[in-house]
């Protein structure tokens, strides 16, 4: 999926269902939960999402940090360690994090743990936060929740049936229990998420079959992106087929190039390819 998709369904879900994410990460007793404009924490650089929870136990908000992560990549780790920081800086509290993987990638793992050492040694700073595998987590939980914000996830979840079964019932329920102003840009999401996980176009219309995308400006985003970013995918997972582990560089160019006719001719290329070192020939010609 390209990181512009996942960013932009990550940060409406965030903005409009906080407390949904909650409950995927099984934090619940809250009686509010309201996303603050990261902006105040940091001008620059700053969190997927900033949340103020209140509980019934305590008299102030509590503050919680979202990061969502495609992969479980080694740089959120840095990532997580700044957001504290800047979090400790500007609101003196540490705040509660919990980091949102979306799909698993060979071995790579994200323990929520983390420690850096300073030059010299005589510093060291340890941290630890929750950590949510979305491909570990039952489908029918996130379906008994009862709560639309969390449906749009299933896709990535852990299930029996098979896909398109599941993603029917997943469709049936975002269109129950959706408000009618937010369905459609649900339905994008559920369909960018499909996409980042299957390549099978029918999977993927099954959630935007009806749509039109063309007077949304959201959902035209969102459709074009999911379709990149599950040609992509194809394009690595085809070098690794053929070739084993793919560098993490490489991974990088494929998807830096987001203009769709090049992509179908690296699809091509990605299978007829001798070598990765051929393939990246390949590269060089349609950039």
């Amino acid at each position: 999926m390209a990181r512009e998709a996942k960013d932009r369904s990550s940060e409406w879900l965030i903005g409009h269902y906080a407390d949904s994410l909650l409950l995927v990460a099984g934090v619940t007793g809250f009686t509010s939960c309201k996303a603050v404009n990261p902006v105040m924490v940091h001008p620059k650089r700053v969190p997927d999402g900033v949340l103020e929870v209140t509980f019934p136990d305590h008299p102030t908000p509590s503050v919680f940090l979202v990061e969502v992560t495609t992969y479980p990549d080694r740089e959120e780790r840095d990532q997580v360690l700044e957001d504290i920081a800047l979090v400790l800086l500007e609101r003196r509290v540490i705040p509660e994090v919990i980091s949102i993987v979306l799909s698993a990638r060979g071995n790579q793992t994200l323990e929520g743990e983390h420690e850096k050492t300073s030059r010299h040694g005589h510093t060291v700073l340890t941290c630890k936060w929750h950590v949510v595998r979305l491909w570990e987590i039952p489908a029918q939980r996130l379906l008994d929740l009862g709560q639309p914000g969390v449906l749009p996830l299933v896709p990535l979840t852990q299930f029996s049936e098979e896909p398109a079964e599941m993603f029917e019932m997943c469709r049936e329920r975002i269109d129950r229990l959706a408000p009618p102003d937010e369905r459609d840009n649900m339905l994008a999401i559920a369909a960018t998420m499909t996409a980042f996980r299957y390549n099978d176009s029918s999977l993927f219309d099954i959630f935007m079959r009806r749509l039109t995308v063309t007077d949304n400006p959201f959902l035209a985003k969102i459709a074009r992106e999911a379709v990149q970013g599950s040609t992509q995918q194809f394009i690595i997972e085809a070098l690794e087929e053929n070739f084993g582990n793919v560098p993490e560089e490489v991974q990088r160019l494929v998807r830096r190039i987001t203009d769709e006719a090049r992509l179908r001719v690296l699809g091509r290329k990605a299978v007829r390819s001798d070598s990765l070192e051929a393939f990246l020939g390949e590269i060089d010609k349609v950039v």
